[in-house]
């Protein structure tokens, strides 16, 4: 199967997504890079999510890994589909995309877009998954998915839900979940790649339920929890 990656240049997560993929031994095809720049407050967020324990691995030390890399304007412009076309490319990973994807290209793939979502599939859809699911003292985890134009609302592949430690801050958690997700979306990529999975593997979504982002007041709940350790899955020692 032949898999490129969809980005942007600056999107924090990419480099991680790239090592995770190398590490299973996921071959690349190469990586469409998107030329639109991640908002100020989108990186900010990221840092705050984080403490600053996960930062973005140099773009140019992945350009520096044999692996193609084509700028595009827009990931869902003719440009990219030509690429996909030309390269043979069956399936696409979504490492980074600043665009709501549209059907042309998902019809341009034999596989599609795998996407990771940091939430259960079909019971954490939208926003801030992560933050829902501790307020709620719910599971948190990681779904491999195929993307469709409905928002998370495609068949599923995998799922994953993590436990954490009773002295895990919020910014442990986020990043455990980050890790997590790369390390689940790549594993999914590898055994799709040798044939352990085929399509037929991805089953449809049941019906779900759909989050915004949480409120400021519910967001001081869910970091007093695991401060206090009192959050469901803070079970590991």
């Amino acid at each position: 199967m032949k898999v490129a990656l969809l980005t942007s240049q600056e999107n924090p997560l990419f480099g991680y997504y790239f090592q995770a993929l190398q590490n299973e031994g996921v071959s690349i095809a190469g990586v469409i890079v998107d030329s639109a720049q991640p908002k100020k407050r989108d990186l900010e967020i990221h840092e705050e999510r984080t403490g600053g324990k996960m930062p973005s691995i140099p773009f140019k030390t992945l350009m520096q890994q044999g692996v193609p890399f084509w700028s595009v304007e827009n990931h869902n412009n003719q440009e990219t589909l030509d690429i996909v076309r030309t390269q043979g490319i069956e399936a696409l990973v979504n490492a980074g995309t600043p665009r709501v994807l549209k059907k042309p290209l998902f019809d341009a793939l034999s596989l599609g877009v795998i996407n990771c979502h940091p939430g259960l599939l079909p019971e954490f859809r939208g926003c801030t998954c992560v933050e829902w699911a501790i307020y709620l003292d719910e599971p948190v985890g990681n779904t491999v998915h195929l993307m469709v134009e409905g928002i998370d609302a495609g068949p599923i592949l995998l799922r994953e839900a993590l436990s954490f430690k009773k002295t895990d801050s919020y910014s442990d958690v986020r990043v455990k979940v980050y890790h997590a997700n790369c390390a689940l979306v790549a594993r999914a990529v590898k055994n799709l790649s040798s044939g352990i999975f085929t399509i037929d593997d991805f089953k449809p979504q049941s019906e779900g339920r759909y989050f915004g982002v949480i409120e400021s007041e519910k967001m001081k709940e869910v970091t007093r929890k695991l401060d206090r350790g009192t959050y469901r899955y803070q079970n590991e020692s």
